[in-house]
């Protein structure tokens, strides 16, 4: 069993190496071009999933406060950018209950997806099934909290 292991983390390597070159093409395009993902998950909430200026984002806001027209369920938009500032910092920004931001720069994503494979490698994984407990209650816990805020 230990070196079916071996040859899954390898191949967890092998993918992550993958993702984060697919990662860094996206992260360059988003200089020149804004794309934007976006569709209704309700009648008074929509998502859109951004694209741009070297971060990326996710907005969760009321339709009827844009000036998009949300006819269509789910929907992609590319806009070429002009020169404009790189977005390198993170950022929440929410007004009332009706719009929220996510912002996260791109060069963090590429981090994290860079150094898992290192962190996957090197650190041997032992739980008990009380740790394993635990961690999936935590884990219920912020799911149903966020079910309850997307309410």
């Amino acid at each position: 069993m230990h070196k079916s292991l071996r040859h899954v983390r390898f191949a967890f390597a092998a993918f992550c190496g993958v993702a984060c070159m697919l990662l860094i093409v996206l992260w360059l395009r988003s200089f020149d071009a804004a794309t934007t993902y976006y569709g209704r998950i309700s009648g008074t909430q929509a998502v859109e999933l951004i694209s741009q200026r070297g971060f990326t984002g996710l907005v969760l806001f009321d339709p009827s406060i844009t000036p998009h027209s949300y006819k269509a369920r789910w929907g992609l938009r590319t806009v070429e950018l002009t020169l404009a500032e790189p977005q390198w910092d993170f950022g929440i920004r929410s007004e009332s209950d009706r719009y929220l931001q996510l912002m996260v720069p791109w060069w963090f994503i590429v981090l994290i997806v860079a150094v898992s494979p290192f962190v996957a490698l090197t650190i041997r994984w032992r739980f008990s099934l009380r740790t394993m407990l635990i961690a999936t209650t935590v884990v219920a816990v912020a799911l149903g909290g966020i079910a309850i805020y997307g309410r």
